[in-house]
């Protein structure tokens, strides 16, 4: 697997470094970010990143180095010279080198990028319409007034660019070939009729669980409560370090997402707030719900429960037996017994729902027969 640098110099753009390192390390890539000066790194949006490390002689160990572009970001790149080092080292090696947006000045200033394609500035486009590969043409265009490098602000620009390739997206046609290709169907009208049971499922799953919180919520505003304020600061707590797990398997921590939000835990748990009310709310009325009716959860329902898991995670159902404790399986038969209470009340609605039916067909009936 590639080890891949993202290089990061005062004002570089947020977007195109973080989603960088954001889409590679899900891929399960090796993605490390190089302060060149400084571990912590300002953005072009006055956001504060701490970088991994600081610029130094390891990085000649990876594989990849991406520039990203934002200004004075790009310009900052261009002027160092270790980067200039580093990038024609990479080069030079038949490493790969990227860059984005602005990026590719460093690689201009290194004559790399002769002959090669390469993105254009925004407002390229217009002026590149009815040219033909090879055609060398004068683009005409000015920064805008509010620009990130305040000595270009406003200022209009000439570029000389070489039009090398014209390219345009071709959809492959939808055929038997194109379903094998991308699906365990040989034909188009299978592949088709599988999609469309998946969406039918998954509508049908949507509009149940819609239906579901609907039911509950009208209990919730019947039902009168007080919750202690050590309950919802848990389940505050525990809803932003679900979060924090979430945003883990992308590569970010929260500190980082603290600097890239500008958030703070003190707001995010004001963001949560309702949110974890309303799963405490929920949650009381039905365990109350299930205690009231004596809902039982047999041991055969959370053998197949665990089962369910079990080949979530790609396990054997009796090794994976061995790993729950008693809280666990308190846990699991604690779900299954609210899941039970679900299923009690939404039956309970249905049943009103027909009882009602039936009366106004009565009662139509009735007005019918006096007439």
């Amino acid at each position: 697997m590639k080890k891949v640098a993202v290089l990061l110099a005062e004002g570089f753009e947020t977007i195109e470094a973080l989603t960088s390192v954001d889409i590679l390390r899900r891929a399960g890539v090796t993605c490390t970010t190089f302060g060149i000066n400084e571990v912590e790194v300002t953005t072009s949006h006055s956001i504060t990143i701490r970088a991994d490390e600081v610029l130094n002689d390891e990085i000649y160990n990876y594989d990849v180095v991406i520039l990203p572009g934002g200004m004075p970001g790009a310009v900052n790149l261009r002027d160092n010279e270790k980067v200039n080092e580093i990038v024609k080292k990479f080069y030079d090696e038949g490493k790969i080198v990227a860059a984005i947006c602005a990026g590719p000045i460093t690689f201009g200033k290194l004559g790399i990028v002769n002959g090669k394609n390469a993105t254009c500035y925004p407002g390229f486009e217009d002026q590149l319409v009815g040219h033909n590969a090879g055609d060398e043409v004068e683009v005409n265009v000015t920064f805008p007034e509010k620009y990130q490098a305040a000595d270009l602000a406003g200022k209009p620009a000439v570029f000389k660019v070489k039009i090398n390739e014209i390219k345009a997206k071709e959809l492959p046609e939808l055929n038997d070939e194109f379903a094998s290709e991308v699906s365990e169907f040989d034909t188009l009208a299978e592949y088709k009729e599988d999609l469309r049971k998946h969406l039918e499922v998954e509508k049908e799953n949507e509009a149940k669980r819609t239906k579901e919180d609907e039911a509950i919520k009208k209990i919730i505003d019947k039902s009168t409560m007080e919750i202690p304020e050590a309950m919802i600061e848990t389940q505050c707590e525990n809803m932003i370090n679900e979060f924090a797990q979430r945003i883990a398997q992308s590569g970010l921590s929260m500190e980082q997402y603290m600097q890239f939000s500008g958030m703070t835990i003190d707001g995010l748990k004001e963001q949560v707030r309702p949110e974890a009310e309303t799963r405490i709310k929920s949650s009381l009325v039905l365990e109350q719900i299930a205690k009231e009716e004596n809902i039982e959860v047999s041991e055969d329902e959370i053998n197949a429960e665990v089962e369910k898991m079990a080949a979530q995670y790609g396990m054997e159902a009796d090794k994976l037996k061995e790993y729950l404790g008693d809280a666990e399986k308190e846990s699991i038969k604690r779900d299954l017994s609210v899941t039970k209470a679900v299923d009690l009340i939404m039956e309970n609605v249905k049943e009103r729902a027909k009882a009602k039916t039936k009366k106004e067909k009565e009662a139509e009936a009735e007005e019918g027969t006096e007439e």
